[in-house]
């Protein structure tokens, strides 16, 4: 349980490390230029998410993807779902490489810290697959 534990820790603090702190870039490992990458693309996508999220139009799932709450999406908003779930997947694989873990525990602690996040009004996937909005 404590290496559970300890295990989990590492993975928030990459995380948190990962989307909070620019990554230098000049004479950076190959890993850490793409993230340096990864979260140049997330920034540029983020109005846009915020956007689809507080339309209700999407919302985060505990697997650490974004999804459609209801219906379809259209072309754009579809592409940029797409493109912030390819990123996502990609981040996840690169910092489970590097603590020693899968890029599904590293999805699910960051789908746990997005939902918790969520402003009132947003929606996310429960543990059973159901939408709920954060209240």
């Amino acid at each position: 349980r404590d290496a559970r534990i300890t295990i989990v820790t590492a993975l928030a603090l990459a995380l948190v490390a990962c989307w909070a702190t620019p990554v230098p870039t000049a004479h950076a490992a190959p890993a850490n230029d793409r993230k340096a990458q990864l979260q140049e693309r997330f920034k540029d996508r983020y109005a846009e998410l915020q956007k689809l999220l507080s339309a209700g139009k999407v919302g985060e799932t505990p697997s650490g993807t974004i999804e459609p709450v209801s219906g379809g999406l259209d072309k754009a908003a579809q592409k940029t779902v797409d493109a912030e779930n390819a990123d996502r997947a990609e981040l996840y694989q690169i910092l489970a490489k590097e603590i020693g873990t899968t890029a599904e525990k590293v999805g699910r602690i960051n789908g746990a810290r997005r939902i918790k996040e969520l402003r009132s009004g947003q929606y996310y996937k429960d543990d059973e697959g159901r939408w709920q909005k954060k209240g």
